[in-house]
């Protein structure tokens, strides 16, 4: 009886094992023909299935037929194969990019087509992942998920009005270049102000390069640059509604919508932040201003998918800010609570983008924009009150032919300032104008090794020519590693702006004529490692190292005999020297970041050096979250600032900074309750923030977060 059983047994586990076919299936670009990594393969509706390694090749066991397998991966639209037997056991399925869904990551700050990950220089995207989860968790503005990054440092620069500038690679915020949609609308008289509070909503992706880019966009990107990139239509008719309340009495309504008709299309994104200003550690002084912002931003297209693909937008920006004192904020009437500063800009920006695809290799593009800011503070020290007219053209040419790529443009910058009535400053009304040409030829000499030179040549109005070159290096001795060294010149012309608070700004005098540009030169290397572990990790390791080094920076002088300060360029150079490391793992569900940058920002000067200030020398970043698709939602993330140094070369103590989320989606619906600053860090629990001197207010330095622990609850609706 057990040898029938036995036999029977037997029998029936060879028919099982006979039944068992293995497929081996090779995903594939379907332009470009390069192997897809991390693609999944599943069995028809099932969770059945495996993912393909770091070649595209994968191979599963299929026990019955017929059989549907769904092949899908992220930017690519899904493909669905039919198996009727088991008679052809290897398969070749090739994957489209999805053009007009956002899931695709086409990078644009770059100028050329070509893929990501191939070019000389390394671009770090934030794609609509990122800005969908941001826009519930921080819908007001960008600066939180740019500070969850190790390179970067957001850094809050008044201890009253809540502006924060971004800071790369050690060096001061003025060397980071901020452009809206590849055109650089954040400079001078406006500054940075309004680029972090951009909302994540009215985002497609954000990128960053991390060293000099002055090559393609002229002036101001020494340090880095970062392109805030527009969501655009998609055919499906889209409406998304979010609403945000923190207990810091702050109130987000946020809304985006847009629809691409055949060949024609729009968007429109309306916003409203409103924050009541808060006195955090009770000393009379908020740390919270009262603030008001309004956006709204319609945008129009047109794609006929063969030759032309243009747009038109406008955008209008109303911020008003009440900070200072308190009982002032609040028109307290009693007369010894009197610091008020008062702070309001408007700022209107028409932009457009042609492209013209002349043949299949040729591509003929056009862009411009002009903005108008108006500004007026107010305070009991000075009353700022200007004007700016901001304007940026471009045209390029791009041809690939072969093994080459080559693009070559022209671009032509404006900027007028002029003072209002009432207007306190010395100094005069000014205007610029820059006319740049720049061309970029990538060489591709094997399907490993590729070169890259470039060179550009500004007219400055007033500095006159600025000649940049830039070399490059892009090496790829395997499938899983790539190898990048770039090098670059920049440059960053002087400004009163950037270099005073606006209360400074009454003592400066005009620019001196023996003020010369400040130069730069970049050094970067990157090397990143992609692998698939066991068909189910996905992992990506990468390793960056950098050197800046600048000449003729400025500074502002100490006020002399008259009160008067003046705008110098320094004897010493300024050297960022640097290292940034990241790793990223996923599996299934779960996913995890970590980042640590090391920087020594330094003033070489004689016979010490000084440390730059509000850099942190050291700065461990990490994120973890997990997801049950169309459910739940969370993560936790954690940074650590370690060795910072205030002006005055005083070290500030370290500090972590956490803060956790959790999501829950019910159908078209999501519920976020998110918690910054989980551990109430304050920099006022180390020092106090303001000191009154005969009567008058003086702020410290910031270093770190004042605002303390803030807990919001946020509802998104997608119709």
């Amino acid at each position: 009886m057990n040898k029938l059983a036995s036999t029977l047994f037997l029998l029936l586990f060879c028919q099982v094992a006979f039944s068992q076919t293995t497929f081996n299936i090779t995903v594939s670009d379907s332009l470009w023909k390069f192997g897809i990594s991390g693609a999944t393969i599943t069995i028809g509706d099932t969770k059945t299935g495996t993912a393909t390694d770091s070649i595209g090749q994968a191979s599963l066991e299929i026990n019955s037929f017929p059989v549907e397998l769904v092949v899908q991966m992220m930017g690519y639209k899904s493909k669905s194969v039919f198996l009727k037997d088991s008679s052809k056991t290897s398969i070749n399925v090739q994957l489209s990019d999805d053009t007009k869904n956002l899931g695709e990551v086409t990078v644009s700050t770059t100028r050329n087509n070509a893929r990501i990950e191939d070019l000389p220089m390394k671009v770090e995207v934030l794609g609509q992942e990122e800005m969908d989860e941001e826009s519930t968790i921080v819908p007001g503005g960008i600066g939180s998920i740019l500070g969850d990054l190790s390179v970067i440092t957001v850094q809050k620069t008044n201890a009253v009005n809540g502006n924060d500038a971004i800071r790369m690679q050690g060096i001061d915020s003025k060397y980071t270049l901020l452009l809206r949609d590849g055109i650089p609308m954040y400079e001078g008289f406006s500054g940075s102000l309004g680029a972090l509070s951009i909302p994540p909503l009215d985002l497609k992706q954000v990128e960053i390069i991390k060293g000099s880019s002055s090559t393609l966009y002229g002036g101001g990107a020494i340090g880095g640059l970062i392109n805030f990139i527009s969501k655009e239509p998609v055919d499906s008719p889209t409406i998304t509604l979010t609403y945000n309340h923190s207990d810091l009495n702050e109130n987000n309504l946020n809304m985006f919508g847009g629809k691409m008709f055949d060949n024609r299309g729009f968007t429109i994104f309306t916003g409203a932040n409103l924050k009541k200003a808060k006195d955090i550690n009770h000393d009379d002084y908020a740390e919270i201003p009262e603030d008001k912002n309004f956006t709204i931003h319609p945008r129009f297209f047109y794609n006929d998918n063969r030759k032309i693909k243009a747009d038109v937008g406008l955008t209008f920006n109303r911020d008003e800010k009440r900070s200072g004192n308190i009982f002032a904020i609040r028109e307290d009437a009693r007369e010894k609570h009197h610091f008020l500063q008062t702070e309001n800009s408007f700022r209107m920006t028409g932009d457009m983008h042609f492209e013209y695809r002349l043949a299949k290799n040729k591509t003929l593009s056009v862009k411009g924009a002009a903005s108008r800011f108006q500004r007026k503070y107010e305070s009991q020290l000075a009353i700022f009150n200007g004007n700016q007219l901001l304007t940026y053209s471009e045209a390029n040419y791009l041809v690939t032919k072969g093994k080459s790529t080559w693009l070559s443009g022209i671009n032509y910058n404006y900027d007028r300032f002029e003072k209002s009535e009432g207007d306190s400053i010395l100094f005069p009304n000014y205007y610029y104008n820059t006319v740049g040409i720049y061309t970029q030829y990538i060489f591709k000499i094997t399907d490993k090794l590729s070169l890259e030179t470039s060179i550009r040549v500004d007219k400055h109005s007033r500095y006159g020519y600025i000649i940049l070159p830039s070399e490059g290096i892009f090496y790829k001795p395997t499938e899983n590693i790539s190898v990048r060294l770039h090098y670059g010149r920049g440059y960053k012309t002087p400004n009163n702006f950037v270099n005073a608070s606006p209360d400074q700004l009454k003592y400066i005098s005009i620019i001196g004529r023996n003020v010369k540009s400040e130069l730069s030169n970049g050094l970067n290397m990157d090397i990143s490692y992609h692998a698939l572990i066991g068909n189910k990790i996905s992992m990506q390791l990468d390793q960056a190292f950098y050197y800046t080094g600048i000449e003729n920076t400025t500074y502002l002088s100490e006020r002399n005999y008259f009160g008067i300060s003046h705008l110098l360029n320094n004897e010493h150079e300024v050297q960022s020297l640097g290292t940034d490391t990241y790793i990223r793992l996923s599996l299934e569900e779960w996913e995890l970041y970590l980042g640590y940058n090391h920087t020594e920002a330094k003033e070489i000067a004689y016979p010490h050096d000084f440390n730059i200030a509000y850099n942190p020398n050291d700065k461990f970043a990490t994120t973890l979250a997990y997801e049950i698709e169309k459910k739940w939602r969370m993560g936790i993330e954690a940074s650590y600032n370690a060795n910072q140094y205030k002006s005055t070369g005083e070290k500030v103590p370290n500090y972590w900074f956490m803060a956790a989320m959790v999501e829950r989606k019910i159908k078209n619906f999501s519920i976020i309750l998110n918690c910054e600053n989980l551990t109430d860090f304050r920099q006022s629990r180390k020092e106090d923030l303001v000191t009154i001197i005969n009567g008058e207010p003086v702020f410290s330095e910031l270093w770190g977060p004042t605002e303390g622990r803030i807990i919001n609850l946020s509802i998104k609706a997608t119709l």
